[in-house]
Order: C-alpha cells, then sequence, then structure tokens
C-alpha cells in the first residue's frame, strides 16, 4: 500500500480529489494520509502527487526488516527479522555439494 513521505508532502492536497476510493485525507499537519482500508492501490496517487511525496510500502523505513524470516516461531503475518534462507541457497557459485 502507498505511504506519504511527511518530510516531502507540501500538503497541496491534489491527492485527495483525485483518488477515487476517498482513501486520502489531509491530517491535522496539512499532511496527506491514506486510509488503507480503503486504498485499492491504483497508483493515481502517486502519479498526482507534484513532490513524490506518496510512495509504494517497498520504499517506506517503517517496515524495512519485517518480511518473512526463518525460524522465529511465526506462522502466517510477515514480522520475521533477517535476511531469509530459502530459494536458492546453496545453488549454483561452483560449491558443488552442498
Amino acid at each position: 500500500m502507498p505511504w506519504v513521505d511527511a518530510s516531502k508532502c507540501s500538503g497541496c492536497g491534489i491527492c485527495v480529489p483525485k483518488c477515487p476510493v476517498d482513501a486520502i485525507a489531509m491530517n491535522s499537519e496539512n499532511v496527506a494520509v491514506i486510509d488503507n482500508a480503503k486504498c485499492t492501490y491504483c497508483g493515481i496517487c502517486f502519479d498526482v502527487c507534484p513532490r513524490q511525496a506518496i510512495r509504494p510500502n517497498s520504499e517506506n523505513p517503517a517496515m524495512r526488516g519485517q518480511g518473512m524470516g526463518r525460524g522465529l516461531g511465526r506462522s502466517m503475518g510477515g514480522g520475521g527479522l533477517g535476511r531469509g534462507q530459502g530459494h536458492g541457497r546453496g545453488l549454483g557459485g561452483g560449491r558443488g555439494g552442498r
């Protein structure tokens, strides 16, 4: 889901009327806020923001390190830490016989 980089948001509000599902509002600090329960990830807000303050979740520093980890005892729901040690580990690279 998109998120707003508050340090880049100018408070212009251009994104608010452009959202087809009314998922964007301005907060008390005049910064855009996205309601992820309503957002359909159509991408219109990315295109209309003149300061590129609306960013994809992959760029959200608050979400870094919260992918599915291994061996943390959690079943379902993300929140894992670390680099993960899944698909492709030990394949190729000329070490042979791993």
